[in-house]
């Protein structure tokens, strides 16, 4: 994948892949060979997180799996340093994603005041203005919005697109959303404080790809590290592997 090389990425997520359980394991060899990974199949028929990493830099150990997430504890092999990480793809019915909320409290049970980021595709927007030409909340959203605060988490840093999903449409059936971003709790942004979230240009998907870089860590030294998550668009995805 020509964006892990380009930034030197160590860890990636992979949702709304479409792919069934069988043929997860070629492509995930094509995109990233060598490297570990996981995947939520037993909780969905078509996977819809998958998380790779490259082994001599992370080890990665599942926390908790569900349809929605993909919750881990990661290391650094070298500077040992340690993190709770949760993968996100929300549900598109907003009942069902009171079961993410729900298991992201379990999640930061475990947690405790260890450094904990959540970053993915939560289908769903925290503030009006992430609507646009939409100015209330529903239900739902205000759901969310209740529920990071109930996980007393934030969203980091970000540049780069605003709206990180569109339905690639134009003039008034144009609609687009802040559905994507990366959120971090309060030791996470005492011990890695510098810390920016990068949204690129969509592509060929109608979501954005980010870059999470991690800077000089407070009192770790200068060394950074980048992870990735990827959302591609199913088919042409697919043929880029075959193909690539």
């Amino acid at each position: 994948m020509c964006l892990v090389k380009r930034f030197h990425i160590h860890l990636v997520c992979i949702i709304e892949t479409r792919v069934k359980s069988d043929k997860s394991v070629k492509i995930q060899g094509d995109i990233c060979p060598g490297w570990g990974f996981i995947s939520n199949y037993e909780y969905h028929h078509l996977g819809k997180i998958w998380v790779c990493w490259d082994p001599n830099v992370l080890t990665v150990d599942i926390v908790i799996k569900s349809a929605q997430e993909i919750s881990c504890k990661i290391a650094t092999i070298q500077e040992n340093l340690i993190w709770f990480h949760s993968f996100v793809y929300g549900a598109n019915k907003g009942i069902e994603r009171r079961q993410l909320w729900h298991s992201l409290v379990l999640v930061k049970a475990i947690v405790a005041s260890s450094p904990w980021l959540i970053g993915g595709d939560f289908i769903v927007v925290l503030c009006a203005n992430e609507k646009w030409g939409q100015e209330q909340l529903n239900s739902y959203e205000i759901d969310f919005k209740d529920s990071l605060n109930n996980l007393e988490v934030a969203d980091l840093n970000f540049s780069g697109c605003f709206f990180t999903w569109c339905n690639k449409q134009e003039g008034t059936c144009f609609v687009a959303r802040k559905l994507d971003r990366v959120l971090a709790n309060t030791a996470w942004m005492g011990i890695y404080g510098n810390t920016q979230v990068d949204f690129l240009e969509p592509g060929i998907s109608d979501h954005s790809p980010y870059v999470v870089t991690v800077g000089k860590l407070k009192s770790f030294g200068p060394r950074p590290f980048k992870f990735f998550s990827f959302w591609p668009e199913n088919a042409d995805f697919l043929n880029w592997v075959e193909e690539g």
